[in-house]
């Protein structure tokens, strides 16, 4: 428990540091992982469209061709914790993957779902993921994505003229 409380708080600090997307998909599939019993991971982000793409992934196959697995779709359609059914882990082991057990978390924060985060328990695993664990990184990478979006539009504002919509002398230089 104290192996992943440490785990926690670095993936904590890790997020709180991170202004990017993609880094903070990464950052959640590695240390979620690892918290698991390094357990295979992967984060879906919406893109265009509010489809899930996958973001980042740690002991899945790096492409899945029919998109993601029906325990993320029932995340997504529940907005909420799912825990995969004996189904969902059958086809979990279709894409290579061996756990016993595997739980879908939306990423979200102000109300908003920006994507999920899937993680199998594998089979030999001895300790597995408490469930609000899961949910509180999940929050936390929400968090830091929302930040991040907050940043991007501030650093687009700081180059744009409000009245013409111009770029701006900051823009220029």
């Amino acid at each position: 428990l104290l192996t992943q409380s440490t785990r926690a708080l670095r993936l904590a600090r890790e997020l709180a540091l991170s202004a990017d997307s993609s880094t903070i998909a990464q950052l959640l599939a590695r240390h979620v992982g690892e918290i698991a019993g390094s357990g295979p991971t992967a984060v879906y982000l919406l893109g265009a469209g509010r489809a899930p793409l996958q973001a980042a992934a740690s002991g899945f196959l790096a492409r899945q061709p029919l998109g993601p697995p029906r325990v993320v779709a029932r995340c997504f359609e529940e907005g909420r914790l799912v825990a995969a059914a004996a189904g969902d882990v059958a086809e979990l082991a279709g894409y290579g993957v061996s756990c016993r057990e595997a739980f879908a978390a939306p990423i979200s924060a102000g109300g908003e779902i920006f994507g999920a985060l899937l993680v199998g328990v594998p089979t030999g695993a001895p300790v597995g993921i408490h469930p609000s664990l899961l949910v509180t990184a999940t929050e936390l990478a929400g968090a830091s994505l929302a930040n991040a979006r907050r940043l991007a539009l501030t650093h687009a504002e700081a180059r744009r003229d409000p009245l013409t919509d111009l770029g701006n002398h900051r823009a220029f230089q």
